[in-house]
């Protein structure tokens, strides 16, 4: 409210518009890694590589108000109001590690590590005031030469040890500071996880209870160094991005007097003020009817398995996974069930009458004999995995250990068999027999495990 005379007139806040006209564009590339180590630790490393920019323009006075120029984060004030920018997102962590670490304890316990390393946030340096007048502290920092006090202030934080975030100063003497022109330290992240499936009182596993952290590293921070000396441990810390603060305004220059934070780019004390707290909880879940992971096994051990579980007893892929059920049992028909394409063709050179060549034979052998060769080592490999669980294996265990393995095996398998297709002219291809031709569609696969 307000007073104009004897009259009481209302009046406004600030007003802001939020504008949906401008345009962003990210993008991202993600490679990893996964297998078992020994004692049944599975282990999973995974890289992420990303870019996001997106358009923005700086604030500008409207009426009593200010408004948001837009741009994913909000809108900061330099030069030219109705310039849009491109600039790097608030939201890009141009560098992600992730590992995942498993260590199985028995059937029924199990703890995961989970680390991630992020490479810093941007931000845009600032004045801690309101310097154009428009109600908004949004405005973007001068970075001053050296030889005036707040230049040579900036010239020691650009030469201290402390880096990219200070550093990213030293191309901007003389101008005002782009959005989001800096990034912050990176920052590590760890979390642990304790699995555990009862089977006794009959729950046979059906019950899972957890133990799960969250930011574990604050709650080491703070248990080392207390709460008045943590270090900035933790995830989701942003810098301080106040360069200057004014300390008064010259009439006479018509110009504002500054004081450079020395604390700018910092993650600790007042600049972590709103990092997640350190975290424990426990999460239960119950599966009622069938256990997916114990189905999924029993397609190995004794089930069709679904579509392309086998040609039947006879057929080209001899008995598939049906049948049996020890250990024993299951390698002798996943061994059953993992064929050679090539010497399938040479086998049916006489009875389907193929009239290969010379050539053609010398080919078909040479990728008989190496294949022969690299699945001998995954046989091993899988007799190796399956002695590790015993005459009563736990079913998603198994099916981790067998499950990579079989993967690569039917992926070098359906190379083969695509050059043995190559080998072949198109007529002696259409001689041989559909369950070889298809052999590509009808290698079983083991069934999808749920994640956890």
């Amino acid at each position: 409210m307000r007073f104009t005379g004897s009259r009481i007139e209302p009046d406004f806040g600030h007003v802001v518009e939020i504008r949906g006209d401008l345009a962003s564009e990210a993008w991202q590339a993600t490679a990893g890694v996964n297998g078992m180590l020994g004692r049944g630790i599975q282990v999973q490393l995974a890289y992420t590589w990303q870019s996001a920019r997106d358009q923005g323009a700086t604030a500008r006075a409207v009426g009593s108000g200010a408004r948001a120029g837009g741009g994913a984060g909000w809108a900061t004030t330099a030069g030219n109001p109705n310039t849009l920018e491109w600039a790097r997102s608030d939201f890009e962590r141009r560098h992600q590690f992730l590992l995942t670490l498993t260590y199985p304890f028995g059937a029924s316990l199990e703890i995961t590590s989970i680390g991630r390393v992020t490479s810093g946030v941007p931000f845009t340096p600032l004045v801690g005031s309101d310097i154009n007048g428009d109600g908004v502290r949004n405005d973007r920092a001068y970075v001053f030469p050296a030889g005036s006090a707040e230049g040579d202030a900036i010239a020691r934080l650009v030469t201290a040890e402390s880096g990219a975030a200070r550093a990213c100063l030293s191309a901007r003497v003389g101008s005002i500071a782009e959005r989001n022109a800096c990034t912050g330290p990176w920052q590590p992240s760890l979390d642990f996880q304790v699995n555990w499936r009862p089977a006794f009182w009959g729950l046979n596993r059906h019950l899972a209870l957890s133990l799960v952290t969250l930011n574990f590293l604050r709650g080491i921070d703070e248990l080392l160094h207390g709460s008045a000396g943590a270090r900035g441990w933790g995830t989701q810390t942003r810098p301080d991005g106040t360069l200057l603060y004014v300390t008064g305004f010259d009439p006479a220059t018509q110009r504002f007097a500054y004081q450079v934070n020395e604390r700018f780019g910092a993650t600790g004390g007042s600049a972590t003020a709103f990092r997640p707290p350190f975290q424990i909880g426990l999460q239960a879940r119950f599966t009622f009817g069938p256990d997916r992971r114990r189905e999924a096994m029993d397609a190995l051990r004794g089930g069709r398995g679904g579509p392309g579980g086998g040609a039947g007893p006879g057929g080209a892929m001899g008995p598939g996974l049906r049948g049996g059920g020890s250990p024993a049992e299951m390698l002798a028909r996943l061994e059953a069930a993992l064929p050679n394409p090539a010497a399938l063709v040479l086998a049916q050179q006489d009875s389907v009458g193929l009239a290969l060549t010379t050539d053609q034979i010398a080919q078909l052998e040479g990728e008989r004999d190496s294949l022969s060769t690299r699945m001998a080592g995954r046989i091993e490999r899988l007799r190796a995995a399956l002695g590790e669980q015993g005459q009563a294996p736990e079913p998603g265990r198994l099916l981790e250990r067998v499950r990579p393995i079989f993967a690569e095996a039917r992926g070098d398998i359906v190379a083969v068999h695509a050059t043995a297709r190559a080998i072949l002219t198109r007529e002696q291809w259409q001689r041989l027999p559909a369950s070889i031709r298809e052999l590509d569609l009808r290698l079983p696969r083991p069934g999808r495990q749920d994640q956890q």
